[in-house]
């Protein structure tokens, strides 16, 4: 399966065998904020923004004519089953994209799913076997592996420039409330700290140590049931160890429209 924010199965290679990279033709699942991954996709040499589906055709159909997005589709088994498309980009909550990337690699179209892939281990596998059973691309949209910063630290490591890791500490938090995201605060939405916001921490302890051989956590839940704020220690083969910290309680977020 690889670590988080990693390639999944098999190698971008697989599409060029649907497809050439003159004209690789995505597919936009959901119209949310994170959607407007494709407004990168209008730079991408390469990439063309075939089509765009929600829930409802006229979300569909907004977020297209904002994007000049040329298909618009009322519901994801549309965009699905549109022979045309490549690969999808699923930007659904994160509850969904186990379903949701099932869907899209069930028609026989490539993936690439918004974090996280999916709010379990057994989801997360289940999908892999899906891309591996019919050859097909699959990867968790996680942009931070791909940083100049990211890419020279692990070089680093790899060549040994600083030493044997023995100890990783890594967090990520802000003051948010319910009113500024309620979908955060959701069980059924899979919200809480640790899917939002601790997989980042999580994805740069994963790139430097791999996969631990134990895990220890602790969480402050809120009444509804969601992680508040959450404290991990991974412990490796070797010795090594890791800190994790992740939550809602730092500095209050600003709207995206403040920045």
């Amino acid at each position: 399966v690889g670590t988080p924010g990693g390639l999944l199965v098999p190698a971008w290679g697989a599409i060029s065998r649907h497809t050439t990279m003159a004209s690789t033709r995505w597919g936009i699942m959901g119209t949310g904020a994170i959607a407007n991954f494709a407004q990168a996709l209008k730079t991408t040499p390469g990439a063309v923004l075939h089509a765009a589906a929600s829930r409802s055709q006229a979300s569909a159909d907004a977020f297209a004519k904002k994007h000049g997005i040329a298909r618009s589709f009322g519901s994801y088994e549309e965009l699905a089953a549109d022979g045309e498309v490549d690969i999808v980009y699923v930007a659904t909550p994160h509850a969904f994209h186990r379903d949701n990337v099932l869907l899209c690699l069930g028609a026989g179209r490539h993936v690439l799913c918004e974090k996280p892939l999916a709010v379990s281990a057994a989801q997360v596998a289940e999908c892999v076997a899906a891309a591996r059973e019919r050859n097909l691309f699959l990867m968790e949209g996680m942009w931070t592996r791909f940083f100049p910063v990211a890419r020279a630290i692990r070089k680093a490591v790899a060549e040994g420039a600083i030493g044997k890791v023995v100890s990783v500490s890594a967090s990520l938090g802000f003051k948010l409330e319910p009113s500024f995201n309620p979908r955060l605060y959701e069980p059924a939405l899979a919200g809480g700290a640790l899917f939002d916001v601790g997989i980042y921490p999580a994805l740069w302890i994963s790139m430097i140590l791999g996969t631990p051989s134990k895990v220890t956590a602790h969480a402050h839940l809120l009444p509804s049931g969601v992680d508040q704020q959450t404290f991990a220690t991974l412990e490796y083969e070797g010795g090594a160890m890791a800190h994790l910290e992740c939550g809602f309680t730092g500095p209050p977020a600003r709207r995206r429209e403040e920045r």
